[in-house]
């Protein structure tokens, strides 16, 4: 399946439309050097 990284605000309905296709991992404010360690294996943000 693949992941995708929410990292800015959305309708939680767009979270939900992401849900039934990929694993979707919610992080709101993250630093950038924060972010750019998570994002490796990451099919979208």
């Amino acid at each position: 399946m693949s992941k995708v990284l929410v990292s800015d605000p959305i309708d939680q309905a767009g979270i939900d439309i992401l849900l039934q296709v990929a694993q979707v991992d919610v992080r709101i404010g993250l630093p950038p050097a924060e972010l750019a360690q998570i994002i490796g294996d990451t099919m979208g943000l």
